[in-house]
């Protein structure tokens, strides 16, 4: 994942914070479903 070029990701730190922002919103999403 290192090696990949990622828009304005300079730092390993943003790269996790942002990873960790798709996977929250991700899970929301997925929560949002199986409540129906």
């Amino acid at each position: 994942m290192k090696e990949s070029y990622i828009h304005n990701v300079k730092s390993e730190v943003t790269m996790m914070r942002r990873s960790s922002t798709v996977i929250s919103w991700t899970n929301w999403i997925l929560s949002l479903v199986n409540i129906d």
